[in-house]
């Protein structure tokens, strides 16, 4: 939902900042990071993250899911990545790490006409979970590639990586689409290598260091987890 012009105006007038975008082809990936801001990519109001730290900036994943032209870009990025690892299968941290995966794993045979495996995340009182004991007789002592639309502080990759080695399975790598904070998640924190296709500076508060002017705009209950928040 798009927040009115009067909310609007509470937010700083600077625009979102991107690190050097990583990648053997950086005019088509500038040109696929452009379709997707114009698409809606970012949002911007006042967000809790998964993380609980709040954000005047928010990956939305409503296009992911429901804009064919938004699936389609990517689809296409996420095949390229793929084919820079060794894996055997797919998966994702429950649930935006499902929609990727499965965005992926089609776009990746339709580029390479490779069939691939992939398997589905849960989330679970504890963090995060393999969907089924059939799936998780499938994932032993096979290489995992972790998918995700977004990373802040890497703990919903962290969780599902430490599902899959609990059962036998190896994480060959992560990829994720997004990642707001590349010196909290990278192959140092991860313990695996992390590949970014987008990085992007966006800001993030603690709950007990929300700046001022951001507590005057209110909390989007419809993006992210503010209408599970206090």
């Amino acid at each position: 939902m798009p927040f009115e012009t009067s909310q609007e105006s509470l937010l700083p007038r600077t625009p979102v900042s991107f690190e050097g975008l990583e990648t053997r082809e950086p005019l088509c990936r500038a040109v696929a990071l452009s379709e997707l801001l114009d698409l809606g990519l970012v949002a911007r109001g006042h967000f809790v993250l998964s993380s609980g730290r709040h954000s005047d900036s928010f990956i939305d994943k409503r296009i992911i899911t429901g804009n064919r032209k938004a699936q389609e870009i990517i689809g296409r990025l996420f095949a390229e990545e793929i084919q820079r690892f060794e894996f055997d299968m797919l998966a994702g941290p429950a649930t935006g790490g499902n929609e990727i995966s499965q965005i992926a794993m089609d776009a990746y045979y339709e580029t390479t006409h490779k069939p691939v495996l992939r398997t589905r995340m849960t989330k679970t009182e504890s963090g995060q979970d393999v969907q089924c004991p059939f799936d998780r007789e499938r994932v032993k002592r096979k290489r995992i590639l972790l998918l995700d639309d977004t990373a802040t502080s890497g703990s919903s990759i962290l969780q599902a990586k430490e599902a899959i080695e609990h059962i036998g399975g190896e994480v060959a790598g992560v990829i994720v689409l997004v990642n707001r904070n590349p010196k909290a998640v990278n192959e140092k924190s991860i313990k695996t290598p992390v590949n970014s296709i987008f990085k992007m500076q966006l800001k993030s508060w603690p709950k007990e260091r929300v700046p001022g002017w951001l507590r005057n705009v209110p909390m989007n209950t419809d993006l992210g987890h503010g209408g599970k928040s206090s």
